[in-house]
């Protein structure tokens, strides 16, 4: 749906208006601001793992405790954004993953990146089709690295091991939403999100399904602008300034000896 729509707008209006204050607090200079806001991250993350598991009590106390099938029928609803998270998320992004044995000396480079910024290498590399590069997590044990072909094209070699040492700094423990406690709390309200969004199957012809929209709009506009909080916070407390003197030390004694990769 074009990113436009009226829904989009109104979305981004209430995630902008309800974040606005927050931020300003959040956002100032010093190490005391940046505390404050990883501790409200966390907290953030917290009070979205404690309404996961009221609605779970609630579901569950319906299902075993109702005293007719309506009660219990009524037990499955809270229930079910908890299963919307076990589903599998379609996504219209095309990766090629990297095979590490047939592009050694670039893992090689990527593993030594990664010990420089104290951290691990990534399980998962691939190259997707967009200007854009991205870190996370996904499951327990899977870090994943994707990088976009024509933002990889794009560079020249400095910049490509700067984007590999950016990318990858965000497994150094320095920014609070690749952790997986937050990381997993983003994952949940973003899922919820989706659930409440139309994705125009109502209209046929690109349209915003209005009907839909202002049904779902009292659900999914508090968690649009909660997660827009949530986002802004992480960004107050990521320690990027603390991060780039190292990065750099790092990665500038490393650069002379990987020329030849790029």
């Amino acid at each position: 749906m074009d990113g436009n729509s009226f829904r989009d707008r109104v979305d981004a209006r209430i995630g902008s208006e309800l974040d606005r204050r927050l931020v300003d607090r959040l956002v100032g200079t010093g190490g005391r601001a940046r505390r404050v806001a990883r501790v409200a991250s966390y907290l953030m993350a917290t009070a979205v793992y404690a309404a996961l598991l009221c609605l779970l009590v609630a579901g569950g106390a319906l299902l075993l405790l109702g005293d007719n099938w309506v009660q219990r029928a009524l037990g499955v609803l809270p229930l079910l954004p908890m299963v919307a998270l076990l589903l599998p998320r379609r996504s219209d992004e095309v990766l090629h993953e990297v095979d590490g044995e047939a592009a050694p000396t670039f893992t090689a480079l990527l593993a030594e990146v990664a010990q420089a910024l104290g951290t691990q290498p990534p399980t998962y590399v691939a190259v997707s089709e967009d200007i854009n590069a991205f870190a996370g997590r996904r499951g327990l044990r899977e870090r994943r690295l994707v990088v976009g072909a024509p933002l990889w094209a794009a560079l020249d070699w400095p910049g490509r091991l700067a984007l590999l040492g950016h990318e990858l700094g965000h497994f150094s423990n320095r920014d609070v939403v690749h952790g997986r406690y937050v990381w997993w709390a983003v994952v949940t309200v973003s899922t919820w999100i989706d659930l409440l969004t139309p994705h125009g199957l109502i209209s046929t012809e690109g349209r915003t399904p209005v009907f839909a929209t202002l049904t779902t709009a009292p659900l999914r506009l508090p968690l649009v602008g909660y997660i827009s909080v949530m986002w802004k916070v992480h960004a107050a407390a990521s320690r990027h300034d603390e991060l780039r003197p190292m990065t750099a030390a790092a990665l500038k004694r490393m650069a002379d000896g990987y020329r030849h990769v790029w």
